[in-house]
């Protein structure tokens, strides 16, 4: 959906029509959380299953991970929009600084929570770093 709308948001900021900007970064909102939302609950469902059928226990362990997972997933989709609007903005330094400071807060969060949470530690730490970006 991002690759179909960023074309027409770009224009639509370029030729200062805001009120159409606005919307268009509202419909990209509304699609990317909704995308998001009904992929985590079809991956929500359906991951008891694949693991009774794959018979891994060691995946099973990880669910509270993959948990964590789909909060990012979701998080992750609700970043789009604002990156999305500052590159509309022709802002790449921003865009480059906010992705430089999501980078450091992931490192720094995995360096304390994976010690002490492991593979669920890691998937909050990402999800810090992605929450840092949008």
């Amino acid at each position: 959906m991002m690759f179909v709308l960023m074309p027409r948001i770009v224009q639509a900021h370029q030729r200062g029509e805001l009120a159409r900007y606005r919307q268009l970064l509202l419909v990209l909102l509304g699609g990317a959380l909704g995308a998001a939302l009904v992929m985590s609950a079809a991956a929500a469902i359906v991951i008891r299953p694949a693991l009774d059928l794959i018979g891994r226990q060691a995946y099973a362990e990880q669910l509270p991970a993959f948990s964590v997972v789909l909060v990012l997933t979701i998080i992750a989709a609700l970043c789009d929009v604002p990156q999305a609007a500052l590159y509309a903005r022709h802002r790449d330094r921003a865009i480059a600084a906010a992705s430089i400071l999501g980078l450091a807060v992931a490192v720094a969060a995995n360096l304390v929570l994976v010690p002490r949470l492991g593979v669920i530690g890691a998937a909050a730490a990402t999800t810090c770093g992605f929450a840092t970006v949008g």
